[in-house]
């Protein structure tokens, strides 16, 4: 995710039209994706999984208490 930190402080376009952090954060967080993206390697990545799973389920339990 190194090159959407680079999309964001250039505001070059490489992928999608995020150009702005506050954008990138609430993009991330309505997708459920942990805010340690930039550090995820394959080493780690079921952590990354574990995490996401998490905020998924935060979400749907959110979702369901709406209702």
């Amino acid at each position: 995710m190194a090159w959407m930190s680079n999309q964001v402080s250039t505001g070059v376009l490489r992928i999608g039209e995020i150009t702005d952090q506050a954008d990138l954060e609430v993009n991330l967080k309505e997708s459920a994706i942990p805010d340690f993206i930039d550090e995820v390697t394959g080493a780690n990545y079921p952590e990354f999984l574990e995490a996401r799973r998490k905020l998924m389920a935060d979400m749907i339990r959110e979702y369901y208490k709406s209702l």
